[in-house]
């Protein structure tokens, strides 16, 4: 009984053994018989994507960012209170310098003279008692600083009562309507004022960086997916004791009247450039030195020197020359010489 369960067991095996040669053997398809999707037969090669290398413009760049500054922009409370009788400007309104925008209360005006003439009356009377000895020095010290804080009052009162525009440009902000009580203690400015005819952006920038900057370099900066070409006006000689970062000033060199105060902007800081140089995509790179050759249907691995970087692009100063085609995709595995079916860029 026991060597009919052993016999059958082994032929079992033996049958298994036979049937996985057989599905071993019905799948063995020479290569060369290999079909494409589109009809060709396969080769073997890899598919890459290469790139042909060129000559262009290449910049290093520092990111940052950074929002809008008027040169000019301010709030304007005057140091009188009293009722607005007069306002003649309004918002969105052009002005220019001296221009009068508002008329505080003439009787506040008023007072103070009547408060000043009565000082300096009294003033002139303390003067001529003193000098009979018919006063003492405290009473005419009293009676004199009584004198100056009317006419500083005074010629407050009247400086004033007309509100006048310090420098031309916008009004944004109108607070006030006619007939409301000003008063500086509220704290609300009459008006804002602002030009935007002198704008900037400053941007807080790391030591490693600030040690590439220098006055006048280019810069660029990109609002509202707008690129504008400016400058750096100035580099702070003081690092913020808090952040440790360097205050650096970006001016533009042509007028920005479409920026708005406050806007959010990108900049990139611009250290160093340079034109017409040999360069390839920086996806091209395998390592610090070595790319990859596309020729004539095969893949020839090359040493190379580089220089100058940015952000998508890589100068080449030895190694290459223009036209040469190095592959950006699909490198990896590849031997010297293999086959491959490229894909320009």
């Amino acid at each position: 009984m026991k060597v009919d369960n052993y016999k059958n067991l082994k032929e079992a095996i033996l049958i298994l053994i036979v049937f996985i040669l057989c599905i071993c053997t019905g799948c063995q398809v020479n290569e060369n018989e290999v079909i494409a999707e589109n009809g060709e037969e396969f080769t073997g090669a890899r598919y890459v994507r290469t790139s042909v290398v060129t000559i262009g413009n290449i910049e290093r760049v520092l990111n940052y960012s950074g929002f809008v500054v008027f040169d000019q922009a301010i709030n304007i409370l005057p140091n009188m209170a009293g009722r607005i009788d007069r306002i003649n400007v309004r918002e969105g309104q052009q002005v220019t310098t001296g221009q009068v925008l508002a008329v505080i209360d003439q009787n506040s005006l008023m007072q103070a003279e009547a408060n000043f003439n009565l000082a300096e009356n009294n003033f002139q009377r303390a003067q001529n008692l003193f000098q009979q000895n018919a006063i003492d020095q405290r009473s005419f010290e009293e009676t004199e600083l009584f004198y100056i804080n009317a006419r500083t009052a005074f010629e407050l009162a009247k400086e004033n009562l007309e509100v006048k525009a310090p420098f031309s440009g916008t009004i944004s902000q109108s607070n006030f309507r006619i007939n409301d009580n000003y008063s500086p203690l509220l704290g609300m400015p009459l008006f804002r004022i602002i030009n935007n005819e002198d704008v900037y952006i400053e941007v807080n920038v790391t030591n490693t960086d600030v040690r590439q900057l220098r006055l006048n370099q280019r810069a660029r900066v990109i609002v509202d997916g707008r690129n504008i070409e400016a400058f750096i006006a100035f580099i702070s000689p003081e690092n913020d004791r808090l952040t440790g970062l360097n205050r650096v000033r970006i001016e533009f060199r042509t007028p920005q009247r479409e920026l708005r105060n406050n806007q959010f902007a990108s900049v990139e800081l611009i250290p160093e450039a340079k034109e017409n140089v040999l360069m390839i995509p920086r996806t091209a790179l395998l390592s610090a030195n070595t790319v990859i050759l596309a020729v004539d249907g095969r893949a020839f691995f090359r040493n190379i020197v580089t220089g100058l970087e940015s952000r998508h692009f890589v100068e080449v100063t030895e190694g290459l020359q223009e036209g040469d085609r190095v592959i950006i995709e699909g490198g990896s595995g590849l031997v010297n010489e293999s086959h491959i079916v490229e894909f320009s860029q």
